[in-house]
């Protein structure tokens, strides 16, 4: 993913397959609604990063990660911009 690493915190004795699953999950919907996972893309699609983690953890358990699902809940689409001027 570039120079951006996806972490998770756990203060208690977590399923590691499980936080790396949701992580995968989480850096693949970023990438499907603003098209990669970088600083900048992170930084100018902030609000809608805020949305999409609100709907996919609930009290800290993951939920539905599936793409499909959540566009029809958030229909805002990303800023594409970064990833417009390194082409």
């Amino acid at each position: 993913h570039g120079n951006m690493y996806a972490v998770a915190v756990s203060s208690g004795n977590a399923q590691a397959a499980l936080a790396f699953q949701f992580l995968h999950d989480v850096v693949k919907l970023l990438k499907s609604y603003f098209g990669d996972f970088t600083e900048d893309s992170v930084r100018n699609n902030f609000v809608l990063i805020y949305e999409l983690l609100d709907e996919v953890i609930d009290y800290g358990y993951p939920q539905n990660c599936s793409v499909e699902v959540l566009k029809m809940y958030i229909t805002q689409e990303g800023n594409r911009k970064a990833v417009q001027e390194r082409t």
